[in-house]
């Protein structure tokens, strides 16, 4: 007769006699997190492209920017040395007026400013003179002129200390304007060059001319033949 099998009983545990203890986070969460997740990663990605994307662009248009400030700063540079160019141009031309019109003045000045002898002058004259022969002379200057005679004055008196025979004559009415050394025409006296010589030393200018008989009494006395005359005209 066969053996009857042992039959055993198990006992199925319930978990929920377990004080009902669950997984966390449950499933609905943990899926929700992780799609948050994978956006979030998703986006920094993005980001990431875009960030890149916009720092090289960024860095081309901030290389453009500056490299037009470098252009308009090399022009402003440019044009400033262009203009300080200009300036010194100007200034040079305004130097070069103002010295122009410096000379002028000191030529208007030495026109109008009465004529004297200077220390210098009277002093190449006597060397000039000095152990030379010695002439009369007549120095004759204009009626009523007194620049006119201090300088006939000055010359005589150097004459005079060279032992030349003098005469002053203060009274010429001719208004011819500078200093001459003058004989009547058709005479035969002759101009000296101990004369012409001192007032080249001196560096006076003047002019060698001939007395013409229509002009013999502009003077008085009355200019005559073979004499040698030393004329203080008119202040040029």
């Amino acid at each position: 007769m066969p053996t009857k099998p042992d039959i055993k009983t198990i006992q199925i545990t319930d978990n929920r006699a377990r004080g009902n203890k669950r997984m966390w986070p449950s499933l609905e969460i943990a899926s929700t997190v992780s799609n948050w997740a994978n956006g979030f990663l998703l986006g920094s990605l993005i980001v990431g492209v875009v960030s890149t994307f916009l720092i090289s662009r960024m860095s081309n248009v901030k290389e453009a920017h500056w490299d037009e400030l470098r252009q308009a700063s090399e022009r402003e540079v440019g044009e400033l040395r262009i203009k300080t160019a200009e300036a010194n141009t100007r200034a040079a031309e305004a130097t070069k007026r103002a010295e122009s019109e410096r000379i002028e003045r000191l030529k208007l000045e030495a026109r109008v400013a009465p004529r004297r002898l200077s220390g210098e002058q009277s002093s190449k004259m006597t060397m000039a003179l000095s152990g030379k022969a010695h002439f009369p002379i007549a120095v004759v200057s204009r009626l009523m002129d007194s620049e006119g005679k201090d300088l006939g004055d000055d010359m005589a008196s150097i004459l005079v200390g060279a032992q030349w025979n003098v005469a002053r004559v203060l009274n010429w009415t001719k208004p011819d304007k500078g200093v001459f050394v003058a004989i009547v025409e058709g005479t035969t006296a002759i101009i000296p060059n101990e004369l012409t010589s001192a007032l080249d030393a001196a560096q006076i200018e003047y002019k060698t001319i001939t007395i013409s008989q229509n002009d013999l009494n502009t003077a008085s006395p009355a200019f005559q033949p073979n004499v040698l005359y030393l004329l203080v005209g008119a202040h040029p």
